[in-house]
């Protein structure tokens, strides 16, 4: 198994962030991941999640908008 983290600054940028969840979804070596919650303020986490592609969100941390279609 590998493991690989990516450490970001508490002052990470909303585009810096979505920019490591696109390199992780585009990724064939990283089968999982998730995002670390909660996010700092500032970031919209929503929008965050729903960038995780679904095939590879290890924490089924599904935004509450999936909720709707249970």
């Amino acid at each position: 198994m590998l493991s690989v983290g990516e450490h970001l600054p508490a002052a990470a940028t909303q585009a810096e962030v979505e920019g490591v969840v696109s390199r992780f979804n585009a990724d064939p070596a990283i089968n999982a991941y998730l995002v670390q919650l909660p996010l700092p303020p500032g970031l919209d986490e929503e929008r965050i999640l729903l960038a995780v592609d679904p095939a590879k969100d290890v924490d089924g941390c599904i935004p509450p908008i999936w909720a709707a279609w249970s």
